[in-house]
């Protein structure tokens, strides 16, 4: 990405829109081209323009919020890691744990066992 780029306000509210959808829907499966099609933004203009706003790629960011929301689970019920896995979008276990592990530094039972708060680092849009 050319460093310094900003997408003008029309682009800026409609990855916002964006943003939202992952956030609301993190369980979906969900693919470029069809947000790009939801959301009428070209792929190439959309993942340009997600990272200027959101200072990370759509896949990083998906990634971010469907393991927060997995860490939020996995603390506030008694469901099976595999369960908490299948609720944010994840079809493979071991998939997960090594996302759950890249993002939150511990695996999804370790998280489970520890009474630390959550991250405090991820803000959701338009914070």
């Amino acid at each position: 990405m050319a460093e310094g780029y900003r997408p003008q306000f029309r682009q800026t509210a409609r990855i916002r829109e964006i943003g939202r959808y992952l956030e609301t829907h993190p369980g979906e499966p969900v693919t470029l081209p069809q947000l790009s099609r939801r959301f009428g933004v070209p792929v190439t203009t959309m993942k340009r323009c997600f990272e200027a706003v959101y200072g990370m790629p759509v896949s990083r960011y998906l990634r971010r919020v469907r393991i927060r929301r997995a860490a939020a689970l996995l603390r506030s019920t008694d469901d099976t890691v595999l369960s908490v896995a299948g609720q944010v979008g994840y079809s493979n276990g071991s998939k997960f744990a090594a996302a759950f592990k890249a993002e939150m530094g511990v695996n999804p039972s370790e998280y489970r066992r520890t009474e630390e708060p959550e991250p405090a680092d991820f803000q959701k849009a338009g914070d």
